[in-house]
């Protein structure tokens, strides 16, 4: 595989590849940083509010049919912040502190 990845592959993507490769894996979250059943019901009810949020904007974007702006786009992060994104990104920072801690 590695081989014919290498023959089809432009230079610079092959570069970007075994960048990722080196370093991608190391912003993984821990697979061992285990959530309690009430943080793993949080974050799956809010990953379900914000991303039909986000497959309902994004191809928007992509049409042109929300146009892009500064201000557009701040109010998308700002809805996506209120949808559960923000409480999640500070659960899931706690989750990592208490894993960090053991």
């Amino acid at each position: 595989i590695v081989t014919y990845f290498n023959a089809v592959t432009e230079d610079y993507a092959l570069a970007a590849s075994e960048t990722w490769m080196k370093y991608g894996t190391g912003n993984n979250f821990p697979a061992n940083a285990y959530t309690t059943a009430d943080e793993s019901t949080i974050l799956t009810q809010n990953y379900t509010n914000y991303m039909d949020y986000v497959n309902t904007m994004v191809p928007k974007f992509i049409a042109g049919t929300e146009v892009l702006t500064e201000e557009s786009f701040q109010r998308y992060v700002d809805r996506l912040m209120s949808l559960g994104l923000e409480e999640s990104l500070q659960l899931e920072q706690a989750i990592y502190d208490r894993y960090i801690a053991e």
